[in-house]
């Protein structure tokens, strides 16, 4: 809502267009502040009371059922950073009225525009925890809001956020509203999987469109953007992210994560609550604490190995830890020497030109022979988050899978990411099962030349594979993870 002190009075009969002024009887129509679909809301005023209100007056175009839930679903949360629901009524002519604490205060979006640029993450993240705060009620009460963004996050005087507008929520226990075929949300802001299925969507659909806001807040621009709300809509679903950092290097690199797995296009590889999310942003919360998933027993022994992993030398991990699953498949994870590894395929991480002239990249070329660079780069120039199959030349293997993790495409420059990841773990199995492979080398993608933390990656590709490997519905049997030991060349 617009700032009071900028809010200029109205007189009754800038309202006669929805005819409700001679209707209300305890309330006071001041000034219209923001106008949507189903209603308008003003500053507006208790007459008995004399105290500042939100009154949102529903249009008489719109559906009347879906604003009544709107009130009943806000009246059912109680979090001190969800706008709070004061009354609702029928009007004599058919109106529905709610009325709504009245936030004193600006919005997200107004505070992102006047910025030109990035808010400071000292701001930011405390509104942030707040709204988590305010969704993580509103998720345990079976909501989910399906259009949280920018504009729905007020911010009062005293420097507290809250989530408004809910609009278009339902519950998970109601029969949806939404019209076949039509788009619910905010292009900017949305889900993939909600411009598919916008009656299908739950939590972590609002935890994208939350990943989103907090994204845009961080680094002064959306995470995708479009010419038309069809292209940002794809953009969302096959465009890998720019990881925040890249846009705003001064941020910390634990919460450039959080964001990362918030806009995860899969719904699988986001934090799955708005309370798991809360403890991941908590402030006291170290970077070891990242790894937190719900992998089952097998995560929980990573996690408990994780720090040896991480340590990066031949002493850390004397033997191969193995990980089992279903029907006999299992990941091991050592340190070790790709080039060397006797599986039908190993992973190669590479920028879009394909140019295999650093790190481990370099050793498999070295390894597999006279004009295997210039081979493999005839494949060149290849879209970061793709990956390329070759005959693997003199290296055990049979095959290269080259993941490209790395590059300027279309004018933008992609960095390694939580998201781009899981875009090449995918790929890569699909590659696999394509092949009928049953065994796989995997180095840590994207965490030599290219920068991306190390925790982050091997956190990603494990979360990953216990997922893929519990699953079962892959040819590969034996997969592994090599700690690469730069000592032994």
């Amino acid at each position: 809502m617009e700032d009071t002190a900028a809010a200029t009075q109205s007189t009754r009969t800038d309202h006669a267009d929805h005819e409700p002024v001679g209707l209300l009887t305890r309330y006071e129509l001041l000034d219209e502040v923001g106008r949507g679909g189903m209603g308008v809301v003003y500053r507006g005023r208790h007459l008995l009371l004399d105290r500042p209100v939100a009154i949102k007056l529903h249009t008489l175009s719109g559906g009347a059922d879906r604003f009544h839930r709107e009130a009943k679903l806000l009246a059912s949360v109680r979090s001190p950073y969800v706008v709070a629901v004061q009354d609702y009524e029928v009007l004599p002519n058919g109106q529905g009225m709610l009325v709504m604490a009245w936030v004193a205060g600006s919005d997200l979006a107004r505070l992102i525009r006047a910025a030109g640029g990035p808010l400071p993450e000292a701001r930011v993240v405390p509104w942030m925890r707040q709204v988590c705060e305010g969704m993580a009620a509103a998720a345990e009460q079976g909501i989910v809001h399906r259009d949280l963004k920018p504009a729905n996050i007020l911010i009062d005087e005293a420097d507290t956020a809250y989530v408004a507008d809910f609009g278009l929520a339902r519950s998970a226990s109601a029969a949806d509203l939404t019209q076949t075929g039509g788009v619910m949300g905010t292009p900017l802001y949305m889900a993939p999987e909600q411009a598919e299925d916008p009656r299908g969507v739950d939590e972590r659909a609002d935890i994208y469109s939350f990943g989103a806001t907090f994204y845009h807040a961080l680094t002064g621009s959306p995470p995708f953007g479009g010419e038309t709300w069809f292209s940002i809509l794809l953009n969302h679903k096959t465009t890998p992210l720019v990881a925040p950092k890249a846009r705003n290097p001064t941020l910390d690199d634990r919460l450039n994560h959080c964001l990362e797995r918030c806009l995860a296009k899969s719904l699988h590889d986001r934090f799955q609550t708005f309370r798991e999310l809360a403890e991941a942003l908590r402030p006291d919360r170290s970077t070891s604490e990242d790894g937190e998933g719900d992998g089952g027993p097998e995560w929980d022994r990573y996690l408990s190995r994780r720090d040896q992993y991480l340590r990066g030398d031949a002493s850390a991990l004397p033997e191969p830890h193995h990980y089992h699953f279903p029907n006999g498949r299992h990941c091991r994870i050592e340190v070790g020497d790709l080039t060397e590894q006797v599986v039908e395929a190993v992973v190669s991480s590479e920028g879009i030109n394909l140019t295999m002239r650093f790190g481990v990249s370099a050793a498999l070329a070295a390894v597999a022979g006279d004009g295997y660079r210039e081979l493999v780069g005839h494949f060149a120039p290849v879209r970061p988050g793709r990956v390329v199959v070759t005959p693997a030349g003199r290296l055990p293997a049979r095959f290269v899978m080259h993941a490209v993790m790395s590059g300027s495409w279309d004018a933008t420059w992609t960095a390694p990411s939580h998201d781009l990841v899981n875009e090449v773990m995918e790929a890569t199995f699909y590659h696999a099962d394509a092949l009928g492979l049953r065994s796989i080398a995997y180095p840590l993608v994207g965490s030599g030349v290219a920068g991306l933390s190390r925790a982050v990656c091997l956190d990603t590709m494990f979360r990953f594979l216990v997922r893929k490997l519990s699953r079962g519905l892959t040819t590969l049997e034996d997969v592994r993870i090599i700690l690469y030991d730069r000592t032994r060349r």
